[in-house]
Formats: C-alpha cells, structure tokens, sequence
C-alpha cells in the first residue's frame, strides 16, 4: 500500500482541497509531492530524503496550467509539509531554489 498524506495548497494535512478544487499529496514510496486538480494528476515535485533533511530535485506542472502559479503553490505545500516534520530544505531544482532565495524562512534549520 501506497503511504500518502494529503492537504491543501496551504501545507495543512488538515485542509483538504483547497477552494479552486486543488489538493497535494505526498506519496512517501514515490518520493514526490503530488498536485491534482480533482482526481487530475496537474504536478509534481520530486524529492530525496536523508537524515534529517530533504533535498527537492524536480518540479513539474502540466503545461496547459502554467501561468497560474501552480508551481509556487505546489512548491509552497511541499516546503511548508517539510518543515513542520522538522526537515532541513534544499535544493537542485532551479524553480525551487529561486523560490527558496525569496522564501528563506524555508531555509532556516529547525530547531
């Protein structure tokens, strides 16, 4: 069995899908986040996984949705999910890496 955690385009396992109809999933054996909008597969997010850390290293979102801030929205799930497990953030892909040079409360270690 797949082990996924779901939430909301805010991060919050309990937020569901948001008001657009958009949901993030973490499927834990994959390695990635997941964005849908309903049951459609629209992005992802690949990661690796170390102690203590996670390292983000590709992000994808269909092309037909580009423009809409899918990518920021997604990208902002994963690294709010992240560090509220107490991971340490970074990164290979150039889109998440931008995103974390305007978002360093992303990069802060925990505590």
């Amino acid at each position: 069995m797949t082990e996924k955690a779901e939430f909301g385009s805010a991060g919050d396992p309990t937020a569901g899908t948001d008001d657009q109809g958009f949901r993030v999933t973490d499927d834990r054996e994959a390695a990635r986040y997941e964005l849908y909008l309903e049951e459609e597969r629209v992005g992802f997010a690949d990661y690796q996984l170390g102690e203590g850390r996670i390292h983000f290293t590709y992000i994808e979102v269909d092309p037909a949705l580009q423009g809409r801030g899918l990518a920021s929205m997604l990208t902002e799930a994963a690294l709010k999910d992240a560090q509220s497990r107490g991971l340490s953030i970074t990164a290979r892909c150039p889109f998440i890496v931008d995103y974390l040079d305007t978002h360093p409360e992303y990069t802060t270690p925990p505590a």
